[in-house]
């Protein structure tokens, strides 16, 4: 234990598991969105998603996701507040484990993790091999070992991540580098959940707490749109995906690979416009879960290391919720 003056820090050595796995498994591909499969300049760009598949197929699809999401939006509006999801959001603020120092464990474990593989947050970001690109990758390898162990400082270390996250901007496009845009939002959620230690304290009220709470949702959700702008405007990245790792689970129902793409940019933009309006909020946080545990059952347990940022966010906001104004939370 280290000793302050104004504080005792324990170090959470109990998590070196965590790290030890990363290490391992460090030099295998963490694969997720179609980026981390496929290099999207090998591959020539093509007509986007809707020209792909049948006229009626795609308005069909596209109106039946509409009419659900109206359904959820109705009946989102009249659980919101009942009996029933009190009791729920009630059940939640008792768990045992607490979604803040799981977000925070994750994603130091995610950040380390593509700092060993020379990439900065996501696989598909490959740092240049200059001294700036290897400053960035020791700063990202740091970084994410101290926030796996070190938990109380997290708002002093997301300053950092957010400073890590503006530096990408130097070397890397910005358009790939929007797609980690829950990076941000993790590190404001920190900063603003600190309420104890100074100078934090003196700013950070429970409103402050809620207010960052959303705006890490809002950047989570925004994270999900750009990323399904990818499997709508350059679909043959996906194609390749399904066709190299045999992923259409769809197929014994004779969904072509095109509309099983199509499908999937369907999903995948309506669960972002749940996060963001929060509509269907905790449903729409289940179905990106189930998704994302189908890609580890395709693509091996190694998948796992890339997605962890997001899974961690994906708990912490089934176990909070809406949060609404003058909603305490753990």
């Amino acid at each position: 234990m280290l000793h302050f003056s104004h504080m005792k820090l324990r170090w959470q050595w109990k998590r070196w598991p965590v790290a030890l796995a990363v290490f391992l498994f460090a030099g295998a591909d963490a694969l997720a969105h179609e980026k981390w499969y496929v290099d999207a300049h090998a591959v020539p760009p093509g007509p986007p998603a809707f020209l792909r598949v049948d006229p009626v197929f795609a308005g069909v699809s596209v109106a039946i996701a509409i009419a659900l999401f109206l359904l959820a939006t109705w009946v989102d509006r009249r659980m919101d507040g009942s009996r029933l999801m009190r009791a729920f959001d009630e059940r939640m603020a008792r768990a045992r484990i607490s979604p803040h120092a799981v977000l925070g464990a994750l994603l130091g474990a995610s950040l380390m993790g593509a700092g060993l593989q020379q990439t900065l947050f996501s696989p598909n970001l490959a740092l240049p091999a200059t001294t700036w690109g290897a400053v960035l990758g020791i700063v990202e390898i740091g970084l994410g070992t101290l926030m796996l162990f070190l938990e109380p400082f997290y708002p002093e270390l997301s300053v950092v991540l957010i400073l890590l996250f503006l530096s990408g901007f130097t070397v890397l496009p910005f358009w790939d580098q929007m797609e980690e845009l829950l990076i941000v939002g993790a590190a404001i959620f920190f900063i603003c959940n600190e309420t104890i230690r100074s100078p934090w304290k003196a700013w950070n009220t429970p409103e402050r707490r809620r207010l960052g709470y959303q705006a890490f949702r809002v950047l989570v959700g925004l994270n999900f749109l750009v990323l399904s702008t990818v499997k709508w405007l350059r679909p043959e990245l996906g194609l390749a995906v399904v066709a190299r790792y045999h992923i259409n689970f769809l197929a014994w129902l004779h969904v072509s690979d095109p509309q099983f793409v199509f499908l999937a940019a369907i999903v995948e933009t309506m669960v972002a416009l749940c996060i963001l309006l929060r509509v269907a909020f905790r449903p729409a946080l289940m179905a990106a879960f189930v998704f994302f545990t189908l890609s580890i059952f395709f693509l091996g347990f190694r998948e796992l290391l890339g997605h962890l940022p997001i899974k961690a966010a994906i708990f912490l906001f089934f176990v909070y919720g809406h949060w609404h104004k003058d909603e305490a939370k753990p």
